[in-house]
């Protein structure tokens, strides 16, 4: 099986921020360091435009306020999905690490040395490079809850 494996790809879907609506935020320093994104290297990130709940769309006198809502994705401020891959291509190094030791723990390092990103670091791209927001990728990535 080793021998003739080629790869191993492991894949989420993002939902795409709407590029007609999303709103950039400059982040702060100690989120940029929790993301792993060194500091300078991204000037905002981009959050979904969603509009407020009808009942908050008034004036000070209670009057309905008339809020342009984006048309292409309808206020939802995402439009579209996209895919994050964590991509583990077979080498001769690889392996050799996976017959001596099938762990995670022993593999990475090794897939690390050829370029290997998990899916949490290709996420992160996405957010930084705006394709998807920060609490999207945290849902996506976020451990399947057990059935009672």
């Amino acid at each position: 099986f080793i021998k003739t494996n080629c790869g191993v790809l492991n894949q989420r879907l993002v939902r795409r921020l709407c590029t007609e609506c999303r709103q950039p935020f400059q982040p702060s320093p100690q989120l940029l360091q929790k993301l792993g994104i060194p500091a300078g290297r991204v000037q905002s990130l981009y959050q979904p435009c969603i509009p407020p709940p009808p009942e908050q769309r008034v004036d000070a006198n209670g009057k309905p306020l008339e809020i342009e809502i984006c048309q292409r994705c309808d206020g939802r401020g995402y439009y579209g999905r996209a895919a994050i891959f964590e991509l583990l291509s077979m080498n001769d190094p690889i392996r050799r690490a996976i017959l001596q030791k099938p762990q995670a723990a022993h593999i990475l390092p090794v897939a690390r040395q050829h370029g290997f990103l998990s899916l949490q670091e290709e996420g992160v791209l996405a957010v930084a490079t705006g394709l998807t927001s920060l609490p999207e990728l945290q849902r996506v990535l976020a451990p399947a809850k057990k059935k009672s």
